[in-house]
């Protein structure tokens, strides 16, 4: 294994798995971003960034709303117009609460719930 030959090989070798190698771990490191933001909503500062109203409703409802009894949700904002389960079961399981169009964004107010006594608010979604 100390020829020339085989060191030139296994270097070409390491060369040419780079690449992908390389774009691997950046795609999983986009995956992993993607699925953090679906579980827990934009953070304050993509909220800023975008400058959207969507994004900044996104923002404000899921720090009011998560972590809360679906109870107090109905109380302040009354009943669903469509309750789903999640298909699968969620994880954790659960289901969604559809509301209204909120007129001044736009948005369709969804929220994931996790099953329990009283649901509680997992996270808000503008659709």
């Amino acid at each position: 294994m100390n020829s020339p030959i085989a060191a030139g090989a296994l270097r070409a070798t390491c060369q040419a798995w780079r690449l992908p190698l390389v774009a691997l771990l950046l795609l999983a490191a986009g995956c992993e971003t993607a699925r953090k933001e679906w579980r827990e909503g934009p953070t304050e500062a993509d909220s800023i960034a975008s400058g959207s109203a969507a994004t900044r409703r996104e923002v404000a409802m899921n720090r009011q709303w998560q972590q809360q009894p679906f109870s107090r949700l109905r109380a302040a904002l009354g009943e669903p117009v469509l309750l789903m389960d999640i298909p699968g079961g969620g994880s954790p399981p659960g289901m969604v609460a559809v509301y209204q169009v909120d007129p001044a964004t736009g948005c369709r107010d969804a929220f994931a719930l996790v099953f329990g006594q009283d649901p509680v608010v997992r996270v808000y979604h503008c659709r």
